[in-house]
Parts: C-alpha cells; structure tokens; sequence
C-alpha cells in the first residue's frame, strides 16, 4: 500500500517509480524535513535505510524528484527540500539568507533525468 506522500509524488509529476525508487523517495522526504543535510550523509544513511548501496547521482536524481535541490556551502555540498515540499524550517532560512557563500543548484534540468522521465 503506498503512502500518502507516494501517491501525491505519482500524481504531481507521473512517475512510475520502482519500489527501491519509492523507498528512497521516502526516506529522503523525512530525513530532510528538518532541514538541509550534507549530501554523503543522506546517501550512506539512505542506502543503509533501504538495504542498496546506490551512489550520490542515483540519489540526486531522487531528489530531483522531491523538487529538492543541493547548495554548496563553503566546500561540502548540501542536500535540502522545497519548503512547499515541508513546513519551512525558519531558522535555516534565516542562516541562507545571511550566508553570501551559498551557492544554489536544481537537478530539474539534468540530462541523466530525460531517461528516468521517460
């Protein structure tokens, strides 16, 4: 049975995702919605979630699908969701905004994507 989250993801952007795909999906949904996290740590905590040893493009691609994005802050690039995707964590939004090191990055147009959409 799927999840509520699961079905809106199926309904908003038509997916057909594999069950490792939904499992992935899930986790990063969660794990993120407290806000952003380093990259590697979302990777090797999701995989470990979910039984894969999937590397950082397979999971950026699930991102991607969240409508999330990745930043690099300083050298070390994070992973976060939209906030219309989780109830906006005010203090890091905050923390962006004073930061002028932040470099902003959406996968929506990476080419890897244009297989998976089919």
């Amino acid at each position: 049975m799927q999840s509520r989250f699961m079905a809106y993801l199926h309904l908003r952007w038509g997916l057909e995702l594999s069950q490792k795909n939904d499992e992935a999906a899930e986790f990063l949904h969660d794990f993120l919605r407290d806000g952003p996290k380093h990259s590697t740590e979302c990777v090797s905590l999701g995989n470990s979630a979910i039984k894969t040893s999937y590397r950082i493009d397979w999971w950026r691609d699930i991102l991607n699908h969240l409508g999330g994005s990745a930043f690099k802050k300083g050298n070390e690039w994070h992973w976060r969701l939209r906030p219309d995707n989780v109830e906006a964590n005010t203090a890091d939004i905050g923390e962006r905004k004073e930061d002028s090191q932040v470099t902003h990055l959406s996968f929506a147009d990476h080419p890897s994507l244009d297989a998976i959409k089919g």
